[in-house]
């Protein structure tokens, strides 16, 4: 490993003149110290940080512990390759299981796989779950997953976090295809998470769900959503954002006020779509959603509606102007729509071959059909909207169809 290799060589080096770094007790000589510089304890940090991240020594408590007892070793003897015994004594292989994580008021009546987990029916109550008897509510079902690693703590840790986006994208595609009620919609990541050979945790959980009862084929109505590939692991940009969406919406199925729920719609819609430029904000937003949807659908709702909660309650509730009133009804519709957004944005995306936010957004304002959504606006939409089409280009193109 070269961050290893790294740390031996520059524990041997001593450069002129750099700066002090870090003094530490010299090992077994009570009350005498050395110093390091700042390239030793750079090397060291860095070092650490990429075991961390390496599932082979991810069972050490204190990587950084044995990276300075590496550092020591190299002091003493100047000559032998340390890096090698280094490797031989801390790098385990990792192994791969089964870990089966409770989940709360979501009951299946077989097996069915989805997003990158299996549902169960509980027919066997997990170990810990026996040994620890009072945890209040019981699980509706299982979630089955593979991880892999060196760690149990870790890869218990990291199941939960799979089931828990696996979740999250489940709830989010039940509304745009089932009626259900959002109370429904609960279900949750349960106390208990058990490997296959028993090591297992469990956590105390809150209250406040509604049970709801699925089977293999209306799951299975949901698995070619765009925002399916959302419950893996993700680096692309554009998932990211598409991540932090689908966070403010499932907070916005749990809002118990209406403007909340409506505010962190609006979150989830900016997240996608939005800028921190300044300007006409409402009307870029409003305006680039109505862009997306011609773009993917051929059509598009009038953006008078977006515009409106924007400026009138969106800003109003952020900025403290007033305490706008909103019903469930209007945030049910909003909902609807900044959902369709997001499947929109990761549609557009795969279509266009693009990699980032930016380069999406560059793409709906270089549009082909944008100058003839601005005249629309100029014709249908209001003086509300004579700002913004006052700064665009004009032309004479036919208006699509809206």
């Amino acid at each position: 490993m070269k961050a290893l290799k790294r740390v031996q060589n520059v524990a041997r080096t001593r450069q002129a003149g750099e700066p002090h770094g870090m003094t530490r007790v010299v090992p077994g000589q009570r009350g005498a110290y050395v110093s390091y510089g700042q390239s030793v304890v750079q090397a060291v940090e860095a070092a650490a940080a990429l075991l961390a991240a390496d599932l082979r020594f991810e069972h050490l408590d204190q990587p950084q512990d044995e990276l300075w007892a590496l550092v020591d070793q190299c002091q003493v003897n100047r000559q032998a390759d340390h890096v090698h015994d280094f490797l031989e004594v801390h790098s385990r292989t990792p192994f791969t299981t089964m870990c089966r994580v409770e989940v709360d008021y979501l009951k299946v009546e077989q097996p069915v796989d989805i997003f990158g987990i299996r549902l169960t029916p509980v027919d066997m109550v997990p170990i810990i779950r026996r040994q620890a008897p009072n945890l209040g509510t019981h699980s509706g079902c299982l979630a089955e997953v593979e991880v892999t690693g060196t760690n149990l703590e870790l890869m218990r840790e990291r199941a939960r976090s799979q089931v828990e986006r696996a979740l999250r994208v489940l709830r989010v595609a039940f509304l745009d295809n089932y009626s259900v009620r959002a109370v429904q919609l609960r279900f949750r990541v349960g106390a208990v998470a058990e490997l296959e050979n028993g090591a297992g945790e469990w956590r105390a959980m809150a209250n406040g769900a509604s049970e709801l009862t699925v089977n293999r084929p209306t799951v299975e109505a949901l698995a070619d959503r765009p925002t399916a590939r959302l419950a893996g692991d993700t680096t692309s940009p554009i998932d990211v954002k598409a991540i932090v969406a689908l966070r403010w919406i499932e907070r916005a199925m749990f809002a118990d006020d209406p403007l909340v729920a409506m505010l962190y719609q609006f979150f989830a819609l900016e997240a996608i779509l939005g800028d921190k430029s300044s300007g006409l904000k409402g009307e870029q937003l409003a305006f680039r959603r109505a862009t997306l949807s011609h773009a993917v659908t051929g059509g598009f709702r009038h953006p008078a509606a977006a515009l409106w909660l924007y400026e009138d309650v969106r800003n109003n509730a952020v900025h403290g102007s007033s305490m706008p009133d909103v019903s469930w009804a209007d945030v049910q519709q909003f909902a609807s729509d900044v959902r369709a957004a997001l499947n929109e944005y990761l549609t557009f995306a795969d279509s266009k071959g693009l990699t980032s936010r930016g380069k999406l957004m560059d793409a709906l304002e270089e549009h082909p059909d944008r100058q003839q959504l601005v005249d629309w606006l100029r014709e249908y939409g209001g003086p509300h909207w004579e700002r913004f089409v006052a700064e665009q280009t004009t032309g004479d193109a036919e208006a699509p169809p809206g």
